[in-house]
């Protein structure tokens, strides 16, 4: 009798559980889907790197790295075609390309604006601006664009690159009080590129069906799960590297686990997240992990 009042009692939290969870879904879709965390972590990223080198952003920069990433996100997704898959986000963007749509152009307006009333700031966001468009490119509906997904070889390596231009470099060269750009810049450069760089090869592996089916012939497409561990050995090899010549140069103790910790969970997940096709756990996990960073660092200054 006991135990079968135990198991009425675990039976009614679990069916209290599924209930919160089915009414909280939709607002983590929201915040996931809509591109609004994957902004927040572009603009969170940004502090990061300001505190590291003590830069002087003008102000709103974060803001505007903030709708200037959800404005070319939100095109990116509104483009994305019919899918051979039926994740949760594909369903929720093909569901919501109204939403997408409007965050796409009021990010786009409040952008501009931001950037008249940082006019010298253009010189820095055009270019990004443009290498995000031409990763976007072979998802317009034009026949010359199309033809790009025959060309996107090295599309992950490209992303890679250019997440780290947006969250690192550009902080730097928008800075009121800019530095010359230093071996010390450079090695931080190198060291979050190999923390983003793993997590956007999982992204690929993961996506590689898809690819195949949309005719985007990459590096990653083709690979094997050995290629994934024989890169991710030289990845490491790379991100300790950039952390030895960190603690060679005296740098805080707070900034190194703060650099590490999100690397050391990439490493302690990778099995997982090769098998896993789960988009919370990539678009909220693995994702989140270039903010961790950010995060950590927060709180140790907060507290210590």
């Amino acid at each position: 009798m006991k135990s079968r009042g135990i198991c009425s009692i675990c039976a009614k939290i679990s069916k209290k559980n599924a209930v919160m969870k089915k009414r909280a879904q939709p607002w983590i879709d929201i915040f996931l889907f809509s591109n609004v965390f994957i902004s927040w972590i572009a603009s969170g990223s940004s502090w990061l790197t300001a505190t590291v080198f003590h830069l002087d952003l003008p102000p709103l920069f974060s803001t505007l790295l903030f709708f200037s990433t959800l404005s070319s996100y939100s095109l990116h997704w509104y483009l994305t075609p019919i899918s051979i898959t039926h994740s949760n986000r594909i369903i929720w963007t093909l569901s919501n390309k109204n939403i997408l749509l409007k965050c796409f152009v009021v990010s786009s307006i409040l952008t501009a604006i931001l950037l008249i009333l940082h006019f010298n700031l253009w010189i820095y966001f055009l270019p990004a601006a443009f290498l995000t468009l031409l990763y976007t490119a072979p998802k317009l509906p034009f026949r010359p664009f199309r033809h790009l997904q025959h060309w996107a070889i090295a599309k992950t390596l490209y992303l890679s690159v250019l997440w780290t231009f947006v969250t690192v470099l550009l902080p730097i060269l928008s800075a009121k009080n800019a530095p010359a750009l230093q071996g010390i810049h450079w090695i931080f450069i190198a060291n979050r590129f190999l923390l983003i760089h793993p997590i956007c090869i999982l992204f690929d592996f993961r996506d590689r069906k898809e690819d195949k089916h949309h005719g985007i012939k990459s590096l990653i497409t083709y690979a094997s799960v050995k290629d994934l561990y024989f890169m991710l050995f030289f990845i490491t090899i790379g991100f300790f590297g950039t952390l030895w010549f960190f603690f060679q140069q005296n740098l805080a103790f707070d900034l190194l686990i703060s650099l590490a910790a999100p690397y050391m969970m990439v490493l302690l997940t990778f099995r997982h997240s090769i098998v896993t096709k789960s988009d919370y756990w990539f678009y909220g996990v693995m994702d989140g992990l270039i903010l961790a960073s950010t995060v950590i660092l927060w709180i140790f200054k907060l507290h210590f």
